[in-house]
């Protein structure tokens, strides 16, 4: 059996707990240090971290918090227990519980805090989806005078391949759903967000409020994202961002802009470095001042021989010289799970330990164990599951590797139920040129090698259908 390698990854935007899957609708590239390791999980076919054989139980903050976790047999987390130590004992904080459907589907959540030696709830969520696991409703409820009273609700709607077309969010009021954000999407041809359109509800009307217009190259990389405002019925530009990539497809630099008298004036400039694996080595954190690029931070990241990370140090630029600022060091057992976490800042010519974010990253980087502390201290549970059956339980069309390619590719994909399958290949007016499965198969994980070696340059479609599923994904022939 194949060691699963528990990808720890040092970055994060929030402080306290998060498991959460990430849904960037704005931006589908993010340059910072966390985006570029979120993209890289989800998009290289070597990396991806199907549900884990091993995940974190237990989590001993700093000794004095205590986070404990409970999981399905799909490792779906079904509790989550926040505890402190005082008094020579661990005493209860919070919990959060969340229940599931068949398909391994959200369903609910529930926020409880402990008051009064018993537990109180707080918030609950309730969630609808479609048969490929997109949120549908997302309806958020506060506990107030022991009873559910409705706070939020998010409504969205899909396209054939699973794009979001738009979402609606609303905010109850005197008792009634009240309209409040609206956001709509465009794509291309091939597949590429262009443009979002964000609408506020005012005095009963939708009005403009943002819109995003991006650009891409052939290989779905953004290559240019602008942000404009409405004001006074006109739409005036407010942010610009541009990135270059190398031939991996990896971000190398992102520039940002900002509109000021008429003129685009640089703001920030990200430079990246990468090894031969795809690993981030550096980034190089620029401002613009004075029609200059001026060194701001200095990231550095160094990973051990199965590419989990052992160390990340980030540096300013003070008085022209680089100094060290904070440091994060992290220690594997031998299956590879991520079981000492720790936090340093350079004080007095030396490292110490201090306070800081924390993050580990699991299941291609959908789910977040994000902590503000110096020390986290993991223990870890077998879940059940192997990794003949890491991605049975869901349907699940993955993109081919490579791409493009010549002239032959791998097509992953997953079912869920046993039944008919259907994977076939059309070009880019719709005509079937080619049938690469079709047969009866078990729920299961999938992988399959396309040879187009009887058909021209071009572009391709290939589609995955199943009981009821249907997913489609572009790819590029190039001879």
């Amino acid at each position: 059996m194949n060691r699963i390698i528990l990808s720890v990854l040092p970055f994060c935007l929030l402080a306290g707990i998060t498991y959460a899957q990430n849904n960037n609708l704005r931006n589908p590239k993010s340059p910072t240090l966390l985006g570029l390791q979120r993209n890289y999980l989800s998009n290289n076919s070597n990396k991806l971290l199907k549900t884990n054989i091993f995940l974190p139980s237990q989590a001993i903050v700093d000794t004095n918090a205590k986070f404990s976790y409970t999981y399905d047999s799909m490792g779906n987390m079904l509790t989550e227990l926040v505890q402190v130590y005082a008094n020579t004992t661990w005493g209860n904080i919070s919990r959060n519980t969340w229940t599931y459907d068949n398909n391994g589907y959200l369903m609910t959540s529930l926020s409880e805090n402990w008051t009064a030696g018993a537990w109180v709830n707080d918030t609950r969520g309730t969630y609808t989806n479609d048969i490929q696991g997109n949120t549908l409703t997302y309806i958020l409820e506060h506990w107030t005078n022991n009873d559910w009273v409705n706070f939020y609700r998010f409504t969205a709607v899909y396209g054939s391949n699973h794009s979001l077309l738009s979402w609606l969010a609303d905010y109850w009021v005197n008792s009634t759903w009240s309209d409040t954000y609206r956001s709509t999407n465009t794509y291309d041809a091939n597949g590429d967000l262009v443009l979002t359109l964000n609408e506020s509800w005012t005095i009963n009307t939708w009005v403009a409020s943002d819109e995003v217009t991006n650009t891409f190259d052939n290989n779905h990389n953004m290559l240019t994202s602008f942000d404009q405002l409405w004001q006074n019925n006109v739409w005036v530009n407010l942010t610009g961002a541009t990135y270059t990539y190398d031939s991996n497809h990896h971000i190398l630099t992102y520039i940002l802009e900002n509109w000021a008298d008429s003129v685009w004036d640089n703001i920030n400039r990200l430079t990246n470095t990468y090894d031969a694996n795809s690993n981030l080595l550096t980034q190089l954190n620029e401002s613009f001042v004075n029609s200059v690029w001026v060194n701001k931070s200095w990231d550095t990241l160094s990973y051990g021989s199965t590419n989990n990370i052992l160390m990340h140090i980030n540096k300013t630029w003070t008085n022209n010289a680089w100094i060290n600022h904070n440091m994060q060091l992290y220690t594997y057992d031998g299956t590879g799970n991520a079981t000492k976490l720790e936090y340093f800042s350079w004080v007095s010519n030396q490292w110490v330990y201090s306070q800081g974010t924390l993050a580990l990253l699991l299941n291609s980087g959908k789910e977040r164990y994000a902590y503000f502390c110096a020390i986290v201290l993991f223990q870890y549970t077998a879940t059940g599951i192997t990794d003949q059956n890491l991605s049975a339980y869901t349907f699940a069309l993955r993109q081919n590797y490579p791409n493009p390619f010549n002239p032959t590719t791998t097509i992953s994909y997953s079912i869920a139920k046993d039944g008919e399958v259907k994977l076939n290949v059309y070009d880019i007016i719709g005509n079937k040129v080619a049938s690469v499965v079709n047969e009866n198969k078990p729920a299961g994980s999938y992988s399959v090698q396309f040879n187009a070696a009887a058909l021209p340059s071009g572009i391709y479609f290939y589609r995955l259908e199943s009981q009821g599923y249907s997913d489609t994904k572009k790819f590029i022939l190039m001879k």
